[in-house]
């Protein structure tokens, strides 16, 4: 009987004997886990926020080619309404003259084989992106480089517009279309690289005496 309570009690401090060896192996690997969890976490963190610093810079060239855009709208628009207006007052008063614009306003377009206009400013190749175009209107770069519209003057190229009567046989109408870039774009002519927005616009004046 001795002997086996000696046995027993052997064999149990045995059992045991391992338990601290495999412990230390189960908080290794969870340490292991832990520390790869981290590191996955702090790449996504830094992702996250180059990721975020990119979509504000974005979000803020946008809206300073918005800007441009609007301020090239408006200047073209203010110019176009004068020269319309001396057209209208041509027609309706002999000693009318007719005003002069800082750029040209293209004629009607003609209507296509499908009886629909093909307007100046839908050729983006020939029209808006060539460098040799006499059809696009270069709106001096003063009128957005100033503390009204960007007190840091970083505007590198000026808006453009195109502006083009709207039908045949009207004289008191005009579309325009301006194109706006952000501060990225290098100041020159083509294909810009960067930032732009479009707008666009009808006017009329009337044509009662």
């Amino acid at each position: 009987m001795p002997n086996n309570i000696f046995h027993l009690r052997y064999k149990h401090l045995r059992f045991h004997k391992h338990r601290p060896n495999q412990q230390q192996g189960v908080i290794l690997i969870i340490t292991m886990v832990m520390l790869l969890l981290v590191s996955v976490a702090s790449v996504s963190a830094i992702r996250g926020s180059e990721s975020s610093e990119a979509v504000t810079n974005n979000s803020r060239t946008q809206q300073l080619a918005m800007q441009a855009a609007e301020a090239a709208l408006l200047f073209c628009e203010r110019q176009t309404r004068t020269y319309l207006e001396g057209l209208v007052a041509t027609t309706l008063f002999s000693t009318a003259t007719t005003p002069t614009v800082p750029f040209d306003i293209q004629d009607a377009p003609t209507p296509s084989s499908t009886l629909n206009y093909v307007y100046q400013w839908s050729n983006l190749s020939t029209v808006w992106d060539s460098t040799s175009s006499t059809v696009v209107t270069v709106v001096p770069l003063t009128v957005i480089n100033t503390s009204t519209t960007n007190i840091f003057s970083a505007y590198q190229r000026a808006p453009e517009c195109v502006v083009q009567m709207y039908e045949p046989g009207a004289n008191n109408r005009a579309v325009i279309t301006a194109r706006g870039f952000g501060p990225e774009v290098v100041s020159g002519r083509g294909r810009p690289n960067g930032s732009e927005v479009w707008l666009q616009s009808v006017i009329q004046v009337s044509v009662t005496p």
